[in-house]
């Protein structure tokens, strides 16, 4: 990726399961004291504002170590390996390379360009138990959605598609419900860094489920797509968030304050 240092590349997962339940307000550890890494991961946390609260009814976007996962251990079969493809096989030969350095994790580094955020270099932890959830189409972690939204960013970018992409663990509802100004303000900001893109994107994580949103500006639209539409949810929050900002921006561009139109009938599969 460019301008982006991660050590492999996440893949597309390989089989089916089900792990909303494993949803739960925590954070990830970071290594040791004194370690390089842990001062930098303690630099976003700090720059990110907050600490997400334990507030009722806010679904976290980490989630816990399935506990069918065994550290040191194949997570998948070789038939398994062998049909996922060379790129699924090489991150589990790192996963098993990894464990056998007693290592717990994969530090995944990005630019302040990259998701708009306050440092001009960040990082985030990828841990080896969420990888398990990635290769078994499992609950997936905020890491593994950051590091995915990296890759759309360079491959959009490679492409010269003109989207833009905010940072996932900023967007979900946890954090929103523990400092909805400041992602208002970050909001509010990237739809003035992006206001030549087309539209932008980001997942959204609402009572342990993922949401593909879409603000498009120009048609102030904004779009939701989600794979179990069927079940009702409750975008209150998120809409209050995506309102001020565009309110704010249009405040900054000097334009009439309209409201935006909320679309949830797009299912995604």
């Amino acid at each position: 990726m460019a301008n982006a240092a991660i050590c492999v590349p996440i893949t597309a997962a390989t089989r089916s399961g089900s792990g909303k339940e494993r949803m739960v307000e925590t954070s990830k550890k970071a290594p040791g004291e004194g370690s390089n890494k842990q001062q930098a991961i303690k630099s976003s946390k700090e720059a990110a504002g907050k600490k997400q609260s334990k507030k009722k009814g806010a679904a976290s976007a980490w989630t816990r170590a399935n506990p069918r996962f065994n550290y040191g251990q194949p997570m998948l079969t070789a038939d398994e390996l062998n049909s996922a493809g060379p790129a699924t096989i090489s991150l589990h030969n790192y996963y098993l390379k990894g464990c056998a350095e007693k290592k717990k994790d994969i530090l995944v580094q990005f630019r302040r360009a990259h998701l708009l955020r306050s440092l001009d270099k960040e990082c985030f932890l990828v841990g080896f138990n969420d990888l398990y959830d990635l290769f078994n189409v499992d609950a997936l972690d905020v890491s593994l959605l950051r590091c995915f939204t990296l890759s759309m960013i360079s491959e959009t970018k490679a492409r010269t598609v003109p989207v833009g992409f905010l940072d996932p663990e900023l967007m979900s509802l946890s954090t929103i419900t523990s400092d909805i100004s400041y992602v208002v303000n970050y909001v509010a900001k990237a739809m003035q860094k992006y206001v030549k893109k087309k539209l932008i994107m980001f997942a959204h994580n609402t009572m342990g489920h993922w949401v593909l949103v879409v603000v498009i500006s120009k048609w102030k639209k904004v779009l939701y797509f989600d794979s179990l539409r069927s079940q009702a949810r409750d975008h209150k929050q998120l809409k209050e968030v995506l309102n001020e900002a565009f309110i704010s921006y249009c405040s900054l561009k000097k334009v009439a304050r309209e409201s935006l139109q909320h679309v949830t009938k797009f299912q995604c599969h």
